[in-house]
C-alpha cells in the first residue's frame, strides 16, 4: 500500500474523511471514495477478522490442556468410583446368581426337593408338596428284604447251574494264568492243570472285613522247562458275596478274582503256593474269626 497526498484533483483543496467513510473537498465540496488495490482489500479483511476474534469470547479450549488442568486427586476419585460401579455390577449379575444356584444345588442334594422358585411362598409350597409325596411313597413302598448269604455248602451243591457256571468262570481264569503267571527266571511252560478243592468261607467280623462270604477254588498248574525240571504250583481264585433266594436259586456275579503271592527262590520268582496246605494255613486259617468248610463242587 502506497501513501498518497489527499488533495482535490479539481481545485487542489484539502480532502477530509467524513463519518460515512466518504471523502469531501473542503474547498469545492467535491465528494470522493477510496480507490483500493487488491492487496489493500485483503489487508482490511484480515484486520477486521482479527479484531472480531480478539473481542469475542473463546468458543472452545484445547482438550489436552483441559485434561492437564484437572486435579490428580479428582481423577483418582473418579477412577475409584468407576471401579466400585464395575465390582457392584459383577456381584449383582454374576456372583449372586452363581451363589444362588450353588445353594439350590446343595439343598436339592441334601433334601431331595428341587428348588423351582426363590420366593418364600413358592419354596414353602414345594416343600409341603414334596413332603406329602414322600409320605405317599413311604406308605406304598414294599421294603426290600435283606440278602441271605450262603453259609452251607449243601445250598451251593443244590444249584447245579450255579456250580457249573462257577467252575467254567474259574477255569477260564486259570487258563490265563498259564501265560500270565509263568515262573520268572527260566523258560518254564505249562504242561498240565486241574481242579484241587473248594472252600466256603463265612466271615462277618473277620480281620479283613471285606466280604460276607467267599468261595475259594484251588487249582494246580504244572510247569516244565527245557532242562526237564518240573514244578507244581497251587493257585486260589475266588467269588465274593454269594446269596440265595427263597426258591433256593444261588446268585452271584461270577467275577472271578485271584489271590496269588510272590515267592522268590533266587534266581526265580513264583506266583503260586508251593502246596495246598500252605494256602490253607496262610489264607484260610489266618483269620481266627472266620470259618471255612471244604467241599467238592463236582459232587453229584
Amino acid at each position: 500500500m502506497r501513501l498518497k497526498r489527499m488533495e482535490c484533483p479539481n481545485c487542489g483543496g484539502q480532502v477530509r474523511k467524513e463519518a460515512d467513510g466518504k471523502y469531501l473537498c473542503e474547498s469545492c465540496g467535491s465528494p470522493f471514495v477510496m480507490d483500493m488495490d487488491p492487496e489493500d482489500v485483503e489487508y482490511e479483511r484480515v484486520k477486521l477478522e482479527q479484531e472480531k476474534l480478539k473481542n469475542s469470547p473463546p468458543v472452545f479450549e484445547n482438550r489436552y490442556a483441559r485434561k492437564q488442568s484437572v486435579d490428580p486427586q479428582v481423577m483418582a476419585q473418579r477412577r475409584r468410583k468407576v471401579k466400585v460401579v464395575i465390582i457392584t455390577l459383577v456381584i449383582i449379575y454374576v456372583v449372586l446368581p452363581m451363589f444362588t444356584m450353588l445353594i439350590g444345588g446343595i439343598f436339592t442334594v441334601v433334601t431331595g426337593i428341587p428348588l423351582k422358585s426363590s420366593s418364600k411362598k413358592n419354596t414353602t409350597k414345594t416343600t409341603v408338596s414334596a413332603t406329602r409325596n414322600r409320605k405317599k411313597e413311604t406308605a406304598t413302598e414294599t421294603p426290600t428284604p435283606a440278602p441271605v448269604y450262603v453259609t452251607d455248602p449243601d445250598t451251593l451243591l443244590s444249584d447245579t447251574v450255579f456250580t457249573t457256571n462257577m467252575l467254567e468262570a474259574a477255569e477260564e481264569k486259570i487258563e490265563s494264568f498259564k501265560t500270565e503267571k509263568v515262573p520268572y527266571g527260566s523258560s518254564f511252560r505249562a504242561t498240565d492243570s486241574g481242579f484241587v478243592s473248594a472252600y466256603l468261607v463265612n466271615s462277618d467280623e473277620g480281620a479283613y472285613n471285606r466280604f460276607e462270604n467267599r468261595i475259594y477254588l484251588v487249582y494246580r498248574i504244572s510247569w516244565e522247562n527245557d532242562e526237564n525240571e518240573k514244578i507244581d504250583e497251587f493257585f486260589p481264585v475266588y467269588l465274593d458275596d454269594i446269596t440265595v433266594k427263597e426258591s433256593g436259586v444261588v446268585q452271584s456275579d461270577y467275577i472271578i478274582q485271584d489271590d496269588f503271592r510272590f515267592t522268590m527262590k533266587s534266581p526265580r520268582i513264583f506266583y503260586g503256593y508251593e502246596t495246598q496246605e500252605k494256602f490253607v494255613r496262610e489264607v484260610l486259617m489266618a483269620d481266627g474269626n472266620s470259618t471255612y468248610t471244604e467241599f467238592d463242587p463236582n459232587a453229584d
